[in-house]
């Protein structure tokens, strides 16, 4: 018998896992504070933030160039 079917085998035996409803964790996950933490967290944080810095580089090199 592999490992997996082992492990599948005490899964079976030990019953369904209770979940909480995906809407109640998403209403749980909308009440916790935003932090910097948590918006980093998300696929794309570090991109957004990065080209976010860029353009803001560039949009004030652009503003005090002429002065």
């Amino acid at each position: 018998m592999s490992i997996h079917a082992r492990h599948q085998l005490l899964d079976d035996l030990a019953g369904p896992k209770p979940r909480p409803a995906p809407i109640q964790r998403r209403v749980e996950r909308a009440q916790e504070p935003i932090t910097l933490r948590s918006l980093m967290q998300h696929r794309y944080a570090g991109i957004c933030v990065a080209a976010a810095y860029v353009l803001w580089v560039v949009l004030y090199f652009y503003a005090f160039q002429g002065g």
